[in-house]
Protein backbone atom coordinates (compact mmCIF):
# COMPACT_ATOMS: atom_id res chain seq x y z
CA UNK A 1 0.00 0.00 0.00
CA UNK A 2 1.13 3.52 -0.80
CA UNK A 3 1.23 6.22 1.30
CA UNK A 4 -0.75 9.31 1.46
CA UNK A 5 2.42 11.75 0.76
CA UNK A 6 3.64 9.57 -1.95
CA UNK A 7 0.58 9.49 -4.14
CA UNK A 8 0.29 13.48 -3.29
CA UNK A 9 3.50 14.25 -4.36
CA UNK A 10 2.74 12.51 -7.66
CA UNK A 11 -0.74 13.63 -8.45
CA UNK A 12 0.99 17.50 -7.64
CA UNK A 13 3.45 16.81 -10.42
CA UNK A 14 1.06 15.14 -12.83
CA UNK A 15 -1.07 18.41 -12.82
CA UNK A 16 2.36 20.77 -12.71
CA UNK A 17 3.78 19.04 -15.52
CA UNK A 18 1.57 16.95 -17.11
CA UNK A 19 3.46 16.43 -20.24
CA UNK A 20 5.74 14.12 -18.07
CA UNK A 21 6.08 10.78 -18.85
CA UNK A 22 6.73 8.27 -16.44
CA UNK A 23 10.26 7.83 -16.62
CA UNK A 24 10.78 11.81 -16.56
CA UNK A 25 8.05 12.04 -13.85
CA UNK A 26 10.52 9.31 -11.80
CA UNK A 27 13.14 11.46 -12.65
CA UNK A 28 11.81 14.74 -11.51
CA UNK A 29 10.41 13.19 -7.96
CA UNK A 30 13.69 11.67 -7.16
CA UNK A 31 15.35 15.39 -8.08
CA UNK A 32 13.21 16.68 -5.22
CA UNK A 33 13.98 13.99 -2.86
CA UNK A 34 11.19 11.51 -3.13
CA UNK A 35 12.16 7.65 -3.91
CA UNK A 36 9.43 6.37 -6.36
CA UNK A 37 8.70 3.62 -9.20
CA UNK A 38 7.64 3.46 -12.39
CA UNK A 39 4.73 1.26 -11.04
CA UNK A 40 3.80 3.52 -8.17
CA UNK A 41 3.30 6.39 -10.43
CA UNK A 42 1.74 4.11 -13.14
CA UNK A 43 -0.62 2.79 -10.26
CA UNK A 44 -1.44 6.38 -9.57
CA UNK A 45 -2.24 7.29 -13.11
CA UNK A 46 -4.69 4.52 -13.49
CA UNK A 47 -6.36 5.14 -10.34
CA UNK A 48 -6.77 8.45 -10.96
CA UNK A 49 -7.50 8.22 -14.92
CA UNK A 50 -4.21 10.48 -15.94
CA UNK A 51 -2.93 7.24 -17.83
CA UNK A 52 -2.64 10.11 -20.84
CA UNK A 53 -1.45 13.58 -21.36
CA UNK A 54 -4.93 14.71 -22.98
CA UNK A 55 -6.34 13.24 -19.56
CA UNK A 56 -3.97 15.23 -17.24
CA UNK A 57 -4.75 18.18 -19.01
CA UNK A 58 -8.34 17.44 -18.16
CA UNK A 59 -7.72 17.16 -14.87
CA UNK A 60 -5.60 20.39 -14.78
CA UNK A 61 -9.04 21.84 -16.46
CA UNK A 62 -11.31 20.72 -14.60
CA UNK A 63 -9.09 21.67 -11.30
CA UNK A 64 -9.25 25.69 -13.04
CA UNK A 65 -13.43 25.00 -12.45
CA UNK A 66 -12.84 24.84 -8.65
CA UNK A 67 -9.99 27.41 -8.14
CA UNK A 68 -7.60 29.92 -9.76
CA UNK A 69 -4.72 27.96 -10.91
CA UNK A 70 -1.67 30.13 -12.17
CA UNK A 71 -0.72 28.25 -15.55
CA UNK A 72 2.93 27.57 -15.40
CA UNK A 73 4.53 27.72 -18.93
CA UNK A 74 5.15 24.08 -18.80
CA UNK A 75 1.46 23.24 -18.37
CA UNK A 76 1.11 26.01 -21.10
CA UNK A 77 3.31 24.27 -23.50
CA UNK A 78 1.68 21.01 -22.88
CA UNK A 79 -1.77 22.71 -23.68
CA UNK A 80 -0.26 23.60 -27.03
CA UNK A 81 1.80 20.35 -27.37
CA UNK A 82 -1.45 18.63 -26.86
CA UNK A 83 -3.59 20.66 -29.34
CA UNK A 84 -5.82 20.82 -26.45
CA UNK A 85 -8.90 22.28 -27.65
CA UNK A 86 -9.10 26.18 -28.38
CA UNK A 87 -6.40 27.03 -25.31
CA UNK A 88 -3.80 25.75 -27.68
CA UNK A 89 -4.59 28.32 -29.91
CA UNK A 90 -3.96 30.84 -27.33
CA UNK A 91 -0.91 29.94 -26.01
CA UNK A 92 1.72 31.40 -27.87
CA UNK A 93 1.48 34.96 -27.20
CA UNK A 94 1.31 33.64 -23.20
CA UNK A 95 4.79 31.38 -23.68
CA UNK A 96 6.53 34.17 -25.71
CA UNK A 97 5.98 36.68 -23.51
CA UNK A 98 5.99 35.40 -20.08
CA UNK A 99 2.90 36.68 -19.00
CA UNK A 100 1.42 34.49 -15.70
CA UNK A 101 -2.29 33.44 -17.18
CA UNK A 102 -5.14 31.16 -15.15
CA UNK A 103 -7.74 29.25 -16.73
CA UNK A 104 -11.48 31.24 -16.36
CA UNK A 105 -15.05 29.75 -18.15
CA UNK A 106 -16.08 32.07 -20.60
CA UNK A 107 -18.94 33.57 -19.20
CA UNK A 108 -22.76 32.55 -20.74
CA UNK A 109 -21.30 28.81 -21.76
CA UNK A 110 -21.78 25.68 -19.96
CA UNK A 111 -18.92 24.82 -17.85
CA UNK A 112 -19.00 21.71 -18.26
CA UNK A 113 -18.04 21.99 -22.08
CA UNK A 114 -13.98 21.70 -22.06
CA UNK A 115 -13.94 24.10 -25.25
CA UNK A 116 -15.29 27.00 -23.14
CA UNK A 117 -11.94 28.22 -21.53
CA UNK A 118 -10.08 30.81 -21.87
CA UNK A 119 -6.78 31.99 -20.76
CA UNK A 120 -7.23 35.32 -18.87
CA UNK A 121 -3.86 37.40 -18.27
CA UNK A 122 -3.04 37.35 -14.19
CA UNK A 123 -3.95 40.85 -12.61
CA UNK A 124 -1.55 41.99 -10.12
Amino acid sequence: MMNDDLEKSILELSIENPALDLMESVQELSKRGTVVSLDDIRSVWIRNDLMTLKKRLKSLEFLSKIKCICLTKEQLLSFKKAKYTEIATLCDFYISTGVKVYLTPTLGTDESNSSSYTLTKLMK
